[in-house]
């Protein structure tokens, strides 16, 4: 990529036994893709819109409340699961979803304005935090299971966005139902990641146009968020 000259080239981390596991399930990462940081999000030409993000978080939402309705065992977070083991009251559950909630939403504003500086792994590998913010976080995403997706076959790139939907049971406070979802979720952004590709043929570009729409998506996830955990505050509390 001409415009990016002087870089090393970008090498997927592979030194935990989490980031080995996730390289197994995707395939290769691009051989001449420089690295990446968040400064770069000003050379996508071709952003994806707004409104694509909203319906996006919005059906994701929308599907994860149905769901919940016709199959309520899969409405269940590893929270209350974990509550249910322990014997807990539905008080005692009733708060610690509250207090994880809250939390939650305290890390999505900590995404949002975290600076985490780039370092190195070792002389050769240049592990980049990208920068700033949820564009940052959303880099990394990209950058671990979309980049190079031009050149995998149907199944890595089947696996890849099935890792990525697991990935986030991590995330204590989603019902199982999400990660169901972010696996169609993963398909859309590959799907943005293509198309940006099959226009410019650069690697670097479609992971930047990608990871700007997950951005884009994972505020408009922040707002949801945020209106979900009031209108739970009042519910649980005031009526």
């Amino acid at each position: 990529m001409g415009d990016l000259p002087g870089r090393p080239h970008y090498i997927r981390p592979n030194t935990t036994r989490f980031q080995k596991l996730i390289n197994a399930t995707v395939g290769p990462a691009p051989q001449d893709m420089p690295c990446l940081y968040a400064s770069d999000r000003d050379l996508v030409a071709r952003p994806v819109p707004w409104l694509n993000a909203v319906v996006m978080a919005v059906s994701v939402s929308g599907c994860v409340v149905a769901t919940g309705f016709v199959a309520p065992v899969l409405r269940e977070t590893p929270i209350t699961l974990v509550a249910g083991l322990l014997g807990l009251s539905s008080y005692a559950t009733t708060i610690c979803v509250l207090i994880a909630n809250l939390l939650f939403v305290v890390l999505l504003f900590w995404m949002v304005v975290k600076k985490p500086p780039s370092r190195h792994v070792n002389e050769d590998v240049l592990e980049t935090r990208r920068g700033s913010g949820l564009f940052g976080f959303a880099l990394d995403e990209e950058l671990m299971f979309r980049a190079g997706c031009e050149r995998w076959n149907w199944r890595e790139r089947l696996t890849s966005c099935v890792a990525f939907g697991f990935v986030h049971i991590f995330n204590l406070v989603f019902p199982v139902s999400v990660v169901l979802f972010l696996i169609v979720s993963g398909a859309v952004f590959m799907h943005a990641y293509l198309r940006e590709y099959r226009h410019s043929q650069s690697a670097a570009l479609a992971t930047l146009t990608a990871a700007e729409f997950h951005e884009k998506y994972n505020l408009v996830t922040l707002v949801l968020a945020i209106l979900f955990v009031t209108y739970w505050l009042v519910a649980a509390f005031v009526f």
